[in-house]
This record gives C-alpha cells, sequence and structure tokens, in this order.
C-alpha cells in the first residue's frame, strides 16, 4: 500500500510538472484534473482493499482449513502411534515370554547334560581314587616289608660293626719288647727303661686293662744251666719281665706266657736273627666295651 501511494505522488508530481512546462494547462484545469486523478485513485485504492481483504479472507480461510487438517494428522498421528505403541508392547511381551520359555528349556537342557558328566566324571574319579588307594595300599605293604628288611639288615651291620668294634677295641696292643743274652733272664738296663715306658702305657690305660707278658727263645737246644728247655727258658723270661711291672707298681691283672722258640722274628740261622728272637713282649688288652 505504501508503494502504490508513493507511485501516485510522483505520477501527480511529474503530471503538475509537465503541464506547467507547457503552459497550456490553467490552475482551474490543473484543479479539475487533480480532482479528477484523485477520483479515480481513490477508485483504484478502494478496488485495491476490496481485493487485498479478499486475499485476506482466503488466506485465513486456507490458515484455519491447513489448522484442521494439521490438527486432524496429530490425533491421527498419536492414535496410530498409541496403537503402535500397545501392539509393540504385546509383541515384545510376546516375544520375551517366548525367549523366556526357550532360554529356560535351554538351561534346563545345560542343567541335565552338566549333571550327567558330573555324575559320570565322579564315578570315573572315584574307581580311580580307588584304584589309587589300591595301588598305595599294595606300596605301602611292600615297602613295609622293605622296610621290615631293610631294618633287620641294619640290625644285622649295626650288630656286626658293634661286634667288629669289640673285636679292634680287645684287639693286644704291643708295647714293649726287651732282649736277653743267650741263656739269660736278667734285665738289663736298657730292658728296665724300655719296661719302664710300658709301665706309663698301663697307668694310662683302664684299670681293667689286660697286660700280657710273653717270653721267646733263639731255637738253640738248652744243654746245660737251671732250665730243662726252651720252654722253661722263655717262662723265665715272663716271669722276670711280670715281676718288674709289678714293682713298678702296675696293678692290672698280668698273665705270663712261655712260647720258647715257635714264634721267631727274626732267621734262627744268624747270629743277629737269634739275638731278636730272645725276647719279651708286653702287650695290653683294653676291656670290651659294653653292648
Amino acid at each position: 500500500m505504501k508503494n502504490l501511494a508513493l507511485l501516485a505522488i510522483v505520477a501527480i508530481f511529474a503530471l503538475g510538472i509537465g503541464l506547467s512546462g507547457c503552459g497550456k494547462l490553467s490552475k482551474t484545469e490543473f484543479n479539475a484534473e487533480m480532482e479528477k486523478y484523485n477520483a479515480d485513485s481513490a477508485a483504484q485504492h478502494s478496488k485495491l482493499r476490496e481485493e487485498v481483504a479478499m486475499i485476506g479472507g482466503k488466506v485465513d480461510e486456507q490458515g484455519n482449513s491447513l489448522r484442521m487438517e494439521i490438527s486432524t494428522a496429530k490425533d491421527n498421528a498419536v492414535a496410530a502411534a498409541e496403537q503402535g505403541d500397545a501392539d509393540s508392547i504385546s509383541t515384545a511381551k510376546k516375544f520375551a515370554k517366548e525367549q523366556d520359555a526357550k532360554l529356560h528349556q535351554d538351561l534346563t537342557s545345560a542343567v541335565n547334560m552338566a549333571s550327567k558328566k558330573t555324575k559320570a566324571f565322579v564315578m570315573e574319579e572315584d574307581d580311580k581314587l580307588r584304584m589309587m588307594i589300591g595301588d598305595l595300599g599294595n606300596k605301602s605293604k611292600a615297602q613295609a616289608s622293605d622296610h621290615m628288611e631293610m631294618k633287620a639288615a641294619i640290625a644285622e651291620v649295626k650288630e656286626e660293626t658293634e661286634t667288629l668294634k669289640a673285636m679292634v677295641a680287645a684287639k693286644p696292643t704291643l708295647i714293649a719288647t726287651v732282649h736277653f743274652p743267650s741263656g739269660g733272664t736278667r734285665l738289663n738296663q736298657e730292658a728296665k727303661q724300655k719296661l719302664n715306658m710300658a709301665v706309663k702305657s698301663i697307668m694310662e690305660s683302664h684299670s681293667d686293662t689286660m697286660v700280657t707278658v710273653i717270653g721267646h727263645t733263639d731255637g738253640k737246644p738248652v744243654l746245660s744251666g737251671r732250665y730243662r728247655s726252651n720252654w722253661h727258658l722263655s717262662q723265665a723270661r715272663a716271669d722276670a719281665a711280670v715281676k718288674y711291672l709289678k714293682t713298678q707298681g702296675v696293678a692290672n691283672k698280668i698273665e705270663a706266657i712261655g712260647r720258647a722258640h715257635t714264634d721267631p722274628i727274626a732267621s734262627v740261622r744268624s747270629r743277629a736273627g737269634s739275638a731278636k728272637n730272645r725276647r719279651v713282649e708286653v702287650f695290653i688288652t683294653p676291656p670290651a666295651p659294653m653292648m
């Protein structure tokens, strides 16, 4: 509307300029023309307003129709949605029930299968366990038998060891050897020194230590003198040594033995060998240990 009014004013202004410029219109004529133009413009404006009003009515009518269609469509959409939700919920519930039933069936089958496998496994393991227990029992019996045999063998070895220890402990030990002149039984200074060393060993030993003194000869026949044979001579030499030991304080049990010429330690055919064979040996035997 504002654009049309502006065009009308511009047209009137241009017409006025044109007419004035030509000098052909008087003021009266101009006014007449102006009134005519105003009348025509008013008529056009009235017509235009009617058209605008008509267009506005149609627009309102179309707007109302469109709003009604939109409202109807909205109501239909809501109803369809509600119906769709109800159908979806029903379908979902049905599907859930079917899945629950299937799951329950699958679980039941799985449990039954697991139960069967468990029973079979337990029975198999029980059989294995019984077999293992039986094997262990047999092994235990065998080990017990072996243990008894080993124990008996150990006891036997121990007994033999103790016997051997006793034998070793009871073995006589030579602690002195003294020599004599041919046919003589008298102890010289060297012989006494050796017997003194024997006395010290005896004193340091156990009081129950056995002392054995053995006399020997060189094997030459006894032709004259105090002794009738080498046996008597060897015994007299042993007795002489025993007597000296006792005078030096030996209180242990002493045994004197004469062996004549039966146990030589050197050749009987040489002078040096004969000198070595004319001897007395002193042995000590410790008491046997308590078993």
